[in-house]
């Protein structure tokens, strides 16, 4: 081990001993997804959860909201992370909702209606996983209790029975994957090229002002050179 991988244990051992020090009752980690680095972030930034006035304000300083454009209803948009919120909190909310949909069936539900019904990418689906994240992380700080899994019935379920149902019901096909990315990968393609036709017409244009105003200043030229010869 180098020097820096020997830095980097001991600041996460001296980051875990403070935390359970702050917070020995640790319901923060009984949520699937958030663990000894995502958990301190996000308590660390967030404070004292009383300090957001309910649950829609907490997600709003996370940054994972809806954009101006699109509606309030994230399951049936899906969500972007905008500019609000610190940045190391919506990388944590990323982290923890990429693990938290492999074993929450409620979010895993959210995550495969996202990607299967509605025909959003990945990171639009998990953007509307990290909102609902979110809402959970509020409420068991607010709250001060464990979090329990649950079906999208509110059956409480255990920890195996919540892989079963997720396994058998919401695995998103290979094939749907597939073509989520190549949908994405020619999004972004035709916004670059637009990019650049914009571009490129800007730049048209204020060539062609240019030379428009470069021809008017050579008439006035013109214009006063007889009037001084005259002189």
């Amino acid at each position: 081990m180098d020097v820096e991988q020997r830095e980097v244990k001991e600041l996460e051992a001296a980051i875990a001993q403070r935390y359970q020090e702050v917070v020995p009752e640790d319901h923060l980690r009984t949520i699937k997804g958030l663990g000894d680095v995502t958990a301190p972030t996000i308590l660390a930034a967030a404070g004292t959860p009383q300090r957001f006035q309910n649950q829609a304000a907490f997600r709003g300083w996370t940054g994972v909201v809806a954009h101006a454009s699109q509606s309030a209803d994230s399951d049936a948009k899906g969500l972007s992370m905008t500019k609000a919120g610190p940045k190391r909190v919506k990388l944590a909310l990323y982290q923890a909702a990429e693990v938290a949909r492999q074993w929450d069936p409620q979010l895993a539900k959210i995550y495969y209606d996202q990607m299967v019904h509605k025909a959003k990418p990945h990171n639009k689906a998990i953007g509307a996983v990290m909102s609902h994240l979110a809402s959970r992380i509020h409420a068991v700080l607010t709250e001060q209790r464990d979090y329990v899994l649950r079906d999208v019935d509110g059956r409480e379920v255990t920890a195996s029975e919540a892989r079963t149902i997720i396994q058998t019901q919401y695995q998103v096909p290979a094939e749907i994957r597939a073509a989520r990315r190549t949908r994405s990968k020619r999004r972004k393609r035709d916004v670059s090229i637009d990019d650049h036709r914009g571009s490129a017409k800007r730049s048209s244009r204020r060539s062609s002002t240019s030379s428009q105003t470069h021809s008017t200043r050579s008439q006035e030229v013109d214009q006063i050179r007889p009037a001084a010869i005259t002189h």
